[in-house]
């Protein structure tokens, strides 16, 4: 009974080093075949908003997903950050692969793929253990670019190869 105790244990701690939960964002990573997927859900996201991840320790050089809500159709943005700020890089290509993309009543579900040892413009690798950061809704500006977030990013201690894809 104890063994069985201790394993179920173990897995629930397992289970949520692969998972985030926190100011109406739901997320959960997997990585196989040398790619992270991130399934992302923010349940409180108008349009003219954006949410999203930012991967590193400090608040500046930060590789980042966003996803934005501009005339209630739903986009995904890869970029950069270089100061305390929103991103000041924005990819012409995406790093991030959308899979799946939806928006509807107010609730942004979205499935992106990425190579984990991505050689990406800032040659971000993220097969190693790093702090992401998770940024619930906030504003876009007027001109309709990314603002400042106006609450504090959540962070978490990730290693996506802790979290393979099962089955």
């Amino acid at each position: 009974m104890l063994n069985f105790l201790l394993l179920n244990a173990f897995i629930s701690l397992a289970l949520a080093q692969c998972s985030f939960s926190s100011d109406n964002i739901v997320a959960n990573w997997t990585t196989s075949n040398g790619q992270l997927t991130i399934n992302f859900m923010n349940s409180k996201l108008s349009n003219q908003q954006y949410t999203g991840i930012a991967f590193g320790a400090s608040m500046t050089n930060l590789e980042v997903i966003v996803f934005e809500v501009k005339n209630n159709k739903p986009i995904v943005l890869t970029g950069q950050t270089t100061a305390h700020g929103p991103p000041t890089t924005i990819d012409s290509i995406t790093s991030s692969k959308a899979q799946t993309l939806s928006y509807k009543n107010g609730i942004l579900m979205a499935t992106v793929t990425r190579p984990i040892s991505l050689i990406s413009p800032r040659n971000n690798n993220l097969s190693g253990c790093s702090q992401w950061n998770f940024v619930a809704a906030s504003p876009l500006n007027s001109d309709g670019s990314i603002s400042k977030h106006t609450i504090q990013p959540k962070p978490m201690n990730v290693c996506p190869l802790n979290c393979p894809m099962m089955g």
